[in-house]
């Protein structure tokens, strides 16, 4: 409370000493979305590096030396390595990562991205042998975890109160525009591998360049206790009725306690009620978000819609859902900030359940081939559109802005590294379970564990997640403490 008063007391000093010069510094929120969609760049090129095998793999299988960067078909087994070596370096990778946004700054964590970007796209151009091979695409995948690492942070510490959740909405729609440039891009140049590498080489390039142009973090400014920048940086991010409010808002900044030791950091996150009680719940709902199957059923949505013998083909079913992802995200931006993130989770939760749960009932009576199934050839159609309505509605996003939101400003970085890497483990172990389950008992037998998974997270969402709507990083913190 005296540290409350004390504030107060420097605030009103600040404000005796106000000048017109400090109006027109204030820059309003156009430098917010330059600095916010210059970092959503990175996002892009890891959207397209997710699918970047979807375009190279066929020239790697190709018996054409002319267009297969290996001279030779790639064999079963060096496929299953290429997987299982990036899948590992990326969970490997994510702890260290986070620690780089803390060491060298936000801006500073984006533009080494971003140049490691242009350093990867441009090695894997020019790549020739297998094992190297190996070696460039897990370094690929440990890139595009840190883009996500960084520029979660990034933009959670430069939005406001009241529209980091419509900041989160645009971060994931970045995701599926990045997966449409690269088939994009894959089908212009076809099967010129080096043209192809080189373009996204381009992109990373005019995300460096436009990088040296972006305000750094005012939150890790102020962790620095660099007061005076971090008051113009919140100057330049946005409109202010008041000039001295940019002062208000550096100054109900959490404090920094103990910032200078570092290495208590990872401890603090098991220490502290608060970053304790933040990191099971956002555990949980990163965790249901896996349960989903969402990471599952779009990979494999051909299969899916083959052994439900419905008359429209699994390609038609994922331009569709590729279709519905970015209405539906688009749709989001305007209304997450008004709804609030609890009812959009509880919505998206209960929705995908009963989806998947229908889906579930459907592929039963296919397996079983019972008379029924015959009518009910419309139902996976239906069912897997609304699912993933369901899906974007909440937990596509809010995972993403929840992290940002519940931890203090010290621990963050390391909390999102920690947290993606417990998110990736998971998805390893569902990924390698999902064809053994669905070989010993059937498709239907996964596809309702997702569902009943989900409805249990769908009740602890209900029981134990705040809202964050609207609240400042302080409030939400006391929450959590209560």
């Amino acid at each position: 409370m005296d540290t409350k008063n004390e504030r107060k007391e420097q605030l009103l000093l600040k404000n005796e000493k106000f000048n017109v010069k400090d109006i027109e510094e204030i820059k309003g929120p156009g430098m917010f979305y330059f600095s916010l969609l210059t970092a959503q760049l990175l996002l892009v090129l890891t959207g397209s590096s997710m699918v970047w095998l979807a375009i190279v793999f066929p020239l790697l299988a190709s018996t054409d030396s002319k267009i297969n960067p290996i001279s030779r078909p790639i064999t079963p087994a060096e496929t299953s390595m290429l997987l299982t070596f990036s899948g590992i370096a990326g969970v490997l990778s994510n702890i260290f990562l986070s620690r780089i946004p803390d060491k060298i700054g936000r801006r500073n964590s984006l533009r080494l991205i971003g140049v490691l970007f242009v350093g990867i796209f441009i090695a894997l151009a020019f790549t020739r042998n297998i094992y190297i091979f190996f070696v460039n695409f897990s370094i690929l995948t440990i890139i595009l975890n840190g883009a996500i690492i960084s520029v979660t942070i990034y933009g959670c510490e430069i939005a406001k109160d009241n529209n980091r959740g419509r900041v989160g909405c645009i971060y994931c729609i970045m995701f599926p525009v990045g997966n449409m440039l690269t088939f994009i891009v894959g089908s212009v140049v076809k099967t010129d591998f080096v043209l192809f590498n080189f373009i996204f080489a381009i992109i990373a390039v005019l995300q460096i360049i436009l990088s040296f142009f972006i305000v750094e973090s005012p939150i890790y400014l102020a962790l620095r206790g660099r007061q005076e920048e971090s008051i113009n940086t919140f100057k330049k991010l946005q409109s202010y009725d008041n000039p001295k409010d940019p002062e208000n808002e550096f100054y109900s900044l959490e404090p920094s306690s103990d910032s200078k030791n570092k290495k208590t950091i990872f401890s603090r996150l098991f220490r502290d009620k608060a970053s304790r009680k933040a990191l099971i719940l956002c555990f949980t709902v990163f965790t249901i978000q896996q349960f989903t199957g969402i990471f599952i059923i779009l990979p494999f949505i051909v299969p899916i819609f083959n052994e439900a013998g419905t008359s429209v083909s699994g390609t038609v079913i994922s331009l569709i859902v590729g279709f519905v992802q970015l209405t539906v995200l688009c749709a989001i931006i305007f209304v997450v900030d008004r709804t609030g993130r609890r009812p959009l989770l509880l919505l998206s939760s209960i929705g995908c359940s009963l989806m998947l749960c229908l889906l579930a009932f459907y592929l039963y009576l296919n397996d079983k081939q019972l008379p029924l199934v015959n009518s009910l050839r419309w139902l996976p159609v239906i069912c897997i559109t609304l699912y993933i309505v369901s899906y974007t509605l909440g937990l596509a996003h809010l995972p993403v802005i929840i992290m940002g939101e519940l931890f203090n400003n010290e621990v963050r970085a390391t909390a999102v590294g920690a947290i993606l890497t417990v998110e990736r483990i998971i998805g390893i172990i569902l990924g390698f379970a999902y064809p053994l389950v669905t070989e010993a008992f059937g498709m239907y037998l996964n596809i309702l564990v997702f569902g009943i998974v989900t409805f249990i997270g769908f009740i602890l969402i209900f029981i134990f997640l705040p809202e964050t709507r609207g609240k400042s990083f302080i409030e939400i913190q006391s929450i959590l403490r209560k």
